[in-house]
């Protein structure tokens, strides 16, 4: 099947004597009729009215996901003099708050300058608990300083579907210091548990 458009007119029309054997097949398409017309919307156009949506995620879930977070950063201090247990504990850890099976994780912690970016395990392990298999040179293990309490102070918590991304300040408290720093998270529900894409982190900016 073929057919010419010429320039100086609209439309189609039949290819000259000459060139019609170079075809095998001439196939006519006509319009379909009203009923042919009525079925294509019948098969094609379903539309489902929904009375309501409800959000997979929800900002109680990211909240819930912080204060585990939190929770497990303080327990790798509390760990850090039995090395097994610390490690043990900082895998689980990174195995259920962070997302490493779906896609790269998008992880920029706050103490990181040479290797700024921390997207697979082996790296975020490096930097809260460094080690001597270290990944990163520069890790002095952040979660080994100790902190006794972690505060998330959320500025804004947004939901879109199976999404949600939190975006605040969240303050470390040990014996010594309290340290103020930035968050961005992105957070994402894998079977029914919320997980981590997303998180990144920084010292506030000074003049």
């Amino acid at each position: 099947m073929a057919t010419q458009n010429p320039i100086e007119q609209e439309g189609t029309y039949p290819l000259p004597e000459a060139q019609v054997d170079r075809f095998m097949l001439k196939l006519k398409v006509s319009y379909p009729s009203k009923d042919e017309e009525k079925l294509i919307l019948r098969k094609m156009a379903k539309t489902t009215i929904l009375e309501s949506l409800t959000p997979v995620t929800v900002p109680e879930q990211i909240i819930n996901a912080q204060k585990k977070w939190a929770d497990g950063i303080i327990r790798m201090g509390e760990l850090s003099n039995d090395r097994t247990s610390l490690e043990d504990h900082t895998n689980n850890f990174l195995e259920e708050m962070y997302d490493f099976e779906n896609n790269q994780l998008l992880f920029k912690p706050t103490k990181a300058s040479k290797t700024q970016f921390r997207n697979t395990k082996e790296m975020a392990l490096s930097y809260f608990i460094a080690g001597e298999n270290k990944e990163c040179d520069e890790d002095q293990g952040f979660a080994l300083s100790k902190w006794n309490k972690i505060t998330f102070e959320n500025n804004q918590i947004t939901i879109n579907g199976d999404l949600g991304f939190a975006m605040g300040n969240y303050y470390f408290e040990n014996e010594s210091e309290k340290v103020k720093v930035e968050f961005s998270f992105g957070y994402r529900e894998i079977n029914d548990s919320i997980k981590i894409f997303l998180h990144h982190s920084s010292i506030p900016y000074k003049l």
